[in-house]
């Protein structure tokens, strides 16, 4: 099986069903890229070559035998070098168009409206971690979520709910705070994904993340579900 280069989840098909990378994409974009650049190079390094090897005889007699293979030895370093230019040109722009995958993990910067928005005090930000866990269990059952459960209150290993979606297993720590949530949060989910056998680790919140945080759940490959996403959870419901 297919691993995703972005998420590290198997692939179905050409595609990932965690983060929307798509393989047939990139190699679309890149082959119109290429499509474009190296013919005219070749017809003209052809046509040269061709030029230079029937003109031999008259090159010789002009400028001489040794001065006629510099001639031709510095035609292909040039054609070299402009191939080593153009190869440069496509890696940077296979670099360019992997890296403008949207990456699942990154939230979409709030504007100022959405900001304000969300500094708003909200129902859920008044309940208790374990009134937050079952609201946000019924939250994610109404947004097509399987076989959702809350687990035990102590020794939860990391993990407060369960649920499934399109055949992922997902393993859900739920924070509800006052404040970001930092480093702790993700190390935990990430230890309860292993421990619960899921396919995916996350963290949802009421409020936002870290710099830290953020940094260590690319490296863990951890969900990071901030305010933003839960109110999106919310209105796909009303």
């Amino acid at each position: 099986m297919k691993k995703c280069p972005q998420c590290g989840m198997d692939l179905k098909g050409n595609s990932c069903p965690v983060c929307g990378y798509s393989s047939e994409n990139n190699k679309k974009e890149l082959r119109s890229f290429l499509s474009k650049i190296p013919k005219s190079v070749f017809i003209t390094w052809c046509i040269w070559s061709i030029y230079t090897i029937l003109n031999i005889p008259s090159i010789i007699q002009q400028i001489g035998i040794a001065a006629g293979i510099v001639m031709y030895l510095f035609g292909i370093i040039l054609y070299c070098g402009i191939i080593w230019t153009i190869t440069n040109i496509i890696r940077r722009k296979k670099k360019h168009i992997v890296s403008n995958i949207p990456h699942y993990n990154n939230p979409i910067s709030p504007t100022p409206e959405t900001d304000k928005k969300s500094s708003v005090e909200k129902v859920f930000d008044n309940m208790d971690g374990h009134s937050f866990e079952y609201y946000c269990a019924d939250i994610l059952s109404k947004n097509g979520f399987q076989n959702v459960k809350v687990t035990q209150g102590s020794g939860d290993q990391g993990v407060d709910i369960l649920a499934e979606k399109d055949g992922i297993k997902y393993g859900i720590q739920c924070k509800c705070y006052s404040s970001d949530i930092g480093n702790k949060a993700v190390q935990e989910a990430f230890a309860g994904k292993t421990y619960y056998g899921c396919h995916v680790a996350v963290v949802l919140t009421n409020r936002h993340f870290t710099r830290s945080a953020k940094q260590l759940s690319e490296t863990n490959k951890v969900l990071l579900w901030d305010r933003e996403k839960l109110e999106s959870f919310i209105q796909n419901i009303e």
